[in-house]
């Protein structure tokens, strides 16, 4: 079981070693069965989901760093003379909120997702979760990898 756990962290999920104080370790046994968070697992649904997008930390800029919200800046715009959002994740009431810019800007970024991650949006770029599989943690990996090397190639960063 130390090895599945271990193999999740390094190979699949790619967490950084100084976060894993963060997540319960209640939660990892559940997602490395292939178990689903309840709804009271909001804390650890948003770390998980903040680990996605801080892989790309180094290339943007981080705007809001909270105990329930993490926002992340692309580059400056200066024709609107604001920052350019990338993504972000919070926590709300009944769900734990999964926001990226990109696939508002390039729609075509989404044509490979699963149905049941498109069960998962509201509007064009936000994907709501109760709780939170394997399989959708890496679906949004590789959304969130494709989204910044589309900012790359637009010159957004």
């Amino acid at each position: 079981m130390v090895y599945l756990i271990i193999r999740i962290f390094k190979l699949k999920i790619s967490i950084r070693s100084e976060s894993l104080n963060e997540i319960n370790f209640n939660w990892i046994v559940k997602i490395s069965l292939g178990g689903k968070l309840s709804s009271n697992d909001f804390q650890n649904t948003f770390n998980m989901l903040r680990e996605v997008l801080n892989e790309h930390e180094k290339k943007l800029h981080v705007h809001i760093d909270k105990k329930d919200t993490y926002y992340l800046n692309a580059g400056y715009d200066e024709k609107r003379k604001t920052d350019i959002f990338f993504g972000a994740v919070m926590i709300k009431k009944n769900y734990v909120s999964y926001h990226l810019m990109p696939v508002y800007c390039e729609p075509k970024l989404l044509k490979d997702i699963s149905p049941e991650m498109k069960k998962r949006m509201q509007g064009k770029s936000c994907f709501n979760f109760k709780s939170i599989d394997e399989a959708r943690v890496k679906e949004l990996i590789n959304l969130t990898k494709k989204g910044f090397e589309y900012y790359k190639k637009e010159k957004m960063l």
